[in-house]
């Protein structure tokens, strides 16, 4: 998958990961993604059944800037297949770059790289200025057909009221913290720094987000057992619906995982209506 060449130049090249995503060692993954997915290329992933790694399709589509989709093995696979297939085939603006035109510094926006923009899908971003200078943002890219594309959108402080980064009410400072926790968390995805952790600590106590490096905490003054009478319990763990438990054998085996009840065949139907979309997508070009 990361090992495709560079697409040729005003081109992009879609990889699509199917998975049941039931793995672990998450920031590895991204890593291995983030390092080696080459220009042009755009990765996205289609998970299938009732415990997938949501964090790990979602990461890694967003670093592949592409977009990713889940499917229940109890779900329909037809209608999610072809909207997803049609929604990676219809890109309107690719290689958005966003540049500030303006007074005072320039605002503090993220993510860093947007993603490409698709059909009935809005162009997100978050940004911070701290100066409230008014100025213009500049969006451009490459729309279809290769031509460029430009727009200038005004951004007028003057009419808008502030939020304290530490106001509750500040939903949208919260999403800008938290955008840029996750830019900082992918600079630090082969090796933690110093400046890093306090930077993450930093933004997430400031706009009291949780994070790798922070957590919410609650102290109860309550006894609820009387000292030195603790008692051991074995509490189950619940399964995931359709999935299966353990053999007996790997019971005692760490590393053993169990196998997905329906997954399998969802993972076919899932394959076979890739092909036959992408077969019916060449037929018609």
């Amino acid at each position: 998958m990361l090992s495709f060449p560079a697409a040729p130049e005003g081109r992009l090249r879609s990889v699509v990961l199917i998975t049941d995503g039931l793995i672990g060692d998450d920031e590895r993954v991204i890593a291995e993604v983030q390092k080696n997915l080459k220009p042009g290329n755009r990765l996205y992933s289609f998970g299938v059944g009732t415990a997938t790694n949501r964090l790990l399709i979602d990461r890694i589509a967003e670093l592949g800037r592409g977009t990713s989709q889940t499917v229940m093995p109890n779900e329909p696979a037809a209608p999610i297949v072809e909207k997803f297939f049609q929604h990676i085939n219809n890109p309107v603006l690719t290689d958005i770059q966003l540049t500030w035109e303006g007074t005072g510094a320039a605002p503090e926006i993220y993510p860093l790289r947007a993603a490409d923009l698709f059909a009935n899908q809005p162009l997100v971003v978050f940004g911070r200025k701290d100066d409230r200078s008014d100025g213009v943002l500049k969006v451009t890219g490459t729309a279809v057909g290769g031509q460029r594309y430009e727009k200038r959108i005004s951004v007028d402080f003057t009419n808008n009221g502030s939020i304290s980064p530490s106001s509750l009410s500040g939903g949208i400072s919260q999403l800008w913290g938290r955008s840029r926790i996750k830019e900082l968390s992918n600079q630090m995805l082969t090796r933690e720094t110093e400046s890093g952790i306090k930077a993450v600590t930093e933004t997430a106590l400031d706009y009291r987000l949780l994070s790798k490096y922070t957590a919410f905490v609650a102290v109860s003054q309550d006894k609820r057992v009387e000292p030195n009478s603790g008692q051991t319990m074995q509490v189950p763990v619940e399964m995931p619906e359709g999935m299966t438990q353990p053999s007996s054998s790997a019971a005692g085996n760490t590393n053993a995982v169990p196998e997905p009840g329906e997954i399998l065949g969802s993972l076919a139907a899932v394959l076979l209506l890739l092909s036959r979309f992408g077969w019916k997508r060449l037929r018609q070009r």
